[in-house]
């Protein structure tokens, strides 16, 4: 999604009047003209290496990929600079492995001219790094021309559909853990790290108040929805109906955590469908670090393949995840406080980025794969975890 939404911006930018020139001459020609225009433009040289990595969204993929600061860190004494958006970029602002985050807003957006000014400032800031090598933790041949621009020496990164400016390249696989692939393609740009074995988040020193939400000692933390402005992908979301009975055979305190207009309306309906039982909906109230904090006190969490299932599992909390369309191979966080179940009907999983937005996951008018996987088998798993924190 994030890839076709970058293709279909830089065509657009070369169908402008003033770049079309550009399309026409090729990229040899287009790299010319863009270091002409930097060519004054100070380069500060450093007598220290800094490494550029790029992971810009979603949450959950930048959780996922939350060790490979400290990994490169630990390898090496250079600076660790991410390029991240700025709807994600709590997830790493924190964290004492990265020297330094380079924010943009939310990209690629519905304006031409947006868009066009966000690129022309980032090459501009990556450009005066002067970067020698970057490694982009995505499938995306947007951010290889944007690093070629940009200068950079040596650029790593996943295999997309073009791979030219790509020093090596990794493969992305279906039935391998993200974050694993992740670190495997750290080791192919010369960071020879052993593989991490939970996801990291940290707080800010100052203390994160939640006291005002009113949440009660023990509970369990539930987030129904999920996806990103990218890629809603309503179809691995668990029906409501099913988490309302799920929260009313657990018998305990549960508190909904949510981001976003899907995520607060699957709330609200479950707050006022909810026949017994305690329910404390936080759905839009809360910043990323309440939510880490509210899912860090929790006994467990429950939820589907979304960002706060990587969250809780970069927290330590017990975590029960729901998957249908998405492989739970690579999607599924890594540690050793989780579960998962998997729907068993026979078109899951049907994801493949690849295919973009008109993907089975994304086209499929019946998600059959989430709405099979039934309640007391949820309830089971969830117990189950209940009682191994028990002892």
């Amino acid at each position: 999604m994030l890839y076709q939404k970058s293709v279909d911006i830089i065509k657009s930018l070369f169908e402008q009047p003033m770049l079309r020139v550009f399309y026409s001459k090729g990229m040899d020609f287009l790299f010319s003209c863009i270091n002409a225009v930097f060519s004054n433009r100070t380069r500060v040289e450093h007598t220290f290496e800094k490494i550029l990595i790029i992971k810009l969204s979603a949450l959950g993929d930048v959780l996922a990929f939350s060790p490979i600061p400290r990994l490169i860190k630990q390898h090496s004494a250079v600076e660790v600079h991410h390029l991240v958006m700025e709807s994600c970029a709590d997830a790493t602002k924190y964290n004492p492995f990265v020297d330094k985050q380079i924010v943009i807003p939310d990209f690629p957006s519905s304006s031409i001219k947006n868009n066009i000014m966000v690129i022309f400032n980032l090459i501009i800031t990556l450009r005066a790094q002067n970067y020698r090598k970057a490694i982009i933790f995505h499938r995306n041949f947007f951010f290889q021309l944007l690093c070629k621009v940009a200068g950079v020496r040596l650029i790593f990164g996943y295999a997309s559909s073009k791979n030219i400016f790509l020093t090596q390249y990794l493969d992305y696989k279906f039935n391998i853990n993200r974050t694993l692939q992740d670190v495997s393609l750290l080791k192919l740009s010369g960071y020879n790290t052993p593989f991490p074995k939970k996801l990291e988040f940290y707080f800010p020193n100052n203390k994160i108040d939640v006291t005002s939400f009113g949440i009660p000692e023990i509970y369990v933390a539930i987030n129904p929805g999920g996806g990103n402005f990218h890629s809603p992908a309503d179809n691995r979301i668990w029906p409501m109906e099913k988490y309302i009975d799920l929260i009313e055979k657990l018998k305990k305190p549960v508190v909904l955590l949510g981001h976003g207009a899907s995520d607060e309306s699957r709330c609200n309906f479950i707050e006022k469908n909810i026949r017994h039982g305690e329910v404390i909906n936080l759905s839009g109230r809360t910043s990323l670090l309440q939510a880490a904090i509210i899912l860090k006190k929790a006994i467990l969490y429950i939820g589907n393949d979304s960002a706060m299932i990587f969250l809780s599992s970069a927290l330590d909390t017990p975590y029960l995840g729901i998957y249908g369309p998405t492989q739970v191979e690579a999607c599924f966080p890594i540690g050793k406080n989780g579960d998962y179940l998997i729907s068993q009907v026979s078109c899951s999983p049907c994801y493949n980025p690849f295919d973009g937005m008109s993907g089975s996951m994304y086209v499929c008018k019946n998600n059959v794969c989430m709405q099979s996987v039934e309640v007391d088998i949820v309830f089971e798993k969830a117990n189950n975890l209940l009682n191994i924190i028990k002892k």
